[in-house]
């Protein structure tokens, strides 16, 4: 392990770790949760981890699972979390003062000229929204919700291409960074524009399901789908027994993982989202109608992939058994002309 991919991986943690305390000082400050400065305590488990990939890992990162980025994650997703949370208990505080029934997203215009100035209570009184009865607190939760979700996907991918490769080769680690790169965008998209929906804005279980879709999705950058294992030279000799665990492993080779992952944890899951957001709230707008299209795309161009690849998979097994058959009817009939060409000649009867 060199001196520099050292380097790289202790810079990539410390971005990690100081961009997860400005999520948790930010979250601190807004809502007034004291009790969530404890998740600084990732930053001890962020050392240790630290400390044995350094020490066990040659290639000063690991190569199918990425603990950094998993701690990381623990360590910004929450706090985004509990501050759209802390919005949509603002939300429906605005709404029952309503008199129209509608869930406002922005109160500067139409809720704040329906609905008057913001309804503070008063020392001793119920506080009727859960503590939040300010509208500029609300603006600052929201703000700094999609501020964190736009720089988490920077860091991530920064933090990818920054930190050291592994044992990854540079084609493989630019394929990854243009994978990331289009994957985080599509997260982007999916947790910014269904959660500030109308129709959803105000539903706390919907809200929360397009959160745990979008954190799931996150895993994603944990993964290290790139890796591929070099092929070994064939050595002549018997065929070897076939082992069940090795052609699984053989048959689901890096390409097919990749887009079992795709479809599993984010095509998948967000198009069923958004066709439930559709039929079921009554949501037919031109932009949520564009992306479900581009989901569904995706994920039917994903499935055919994976088709062509099982196919194509099957169809070299095949052309390898069947010059692996080819190779040994030959040596039989080498052998047996050997065999023939030594055979001594009948002798002579001496009678």
């Amino acid at each position: 392990m060199t001196l520099l991919s050292k380097s790289k991986a202790i810079f990539v943690r410390l971005l990690f770790g100081a961009h997860g305390t400005l999520a948790v000082v930010a979250l601190v400050n807004i809502t007034g949760f004291q009790w969530f400065f404890l998740a600084e305590c990732l930053v001890a488990v962020s050392l240790l981890e630290t400390f044995v990939t350094l020490k066990v890992n040659k290639h000063a990162e690991w190569k199918w699972f990425l603990p950094s980025v998993f701690l990381y994650l623990l360590w910004i997703v929450p706090p985004i979390v509990l501050l759209e949370s802390y919005a949509m208990d603002y939300r429906h505080f605005r709404l029952d003062l309503s008199d129209t029934g509608r869930c406002f997203v922005d109160f500067n215009d139409a809720c704040v000229s329906q609905n008057g100035s913001v309804i503070y209570v008063e020392d001793g009184g119920d506080d009727l929204s859960n503590g939040v009865l300010d509208q500029t607190t609300y603006d600052y939760a929201r703000h700094y919700a999609l501020v964190f979700q736009q720089t988490m996907m920077l860091v991530l991918i920064g933090g990818r291409w920054l930190g050291p490769k592994g044992a990854l080769t540079r084609d493989q680690l630019s394929q990854l960074l243009l994978a990331l790169t289009g994957m985080a965008a599509d997260m982007l998209e999916f947790v910014t524009e269904t959660v500030k929906l109308e129709e959803t804005a105000c539903n706390y279980l919907l809200i929360y399901i397009i959160l745990g879709i979008w954190a799931w999705s996150l895993l994603q950058f944990t993964l290290g789908l790139t890796a591929t294992k070099q092929k070994k030279s064939r050595v002549v000799g018997p065929s070897p027994s076939i082992n069940p665990i090795t052609s699984i492993a053989t048959c689901c080779e890096t390409e097919m993982w990749a887009l079992m992952v795709s479809v599993i944890m984010q095509d998948g899951p967000y198009l069923t989202m958004r066709l439930y957001i559709m039929f079921t709230v009554q949501n037919f707008g031109q932009t949520m109608i564009f992306f479900t299209a581009k989901n569904g795309i995706l994920f039917l161009l994903q499935v055919y992939r994976l088709y062509v690849v099982i196919i194509e998979r099957r169809r070299a097994g095949r052309k390898g058994r069947g010059r692996e058959a080819g190779s040994e009817d030959e040596d039989e009939e080498g052998v047996f002309e050997i065999e023939e060409a030594r055979t001594p000649t009948t002798p002579v009867d001496e009678f």
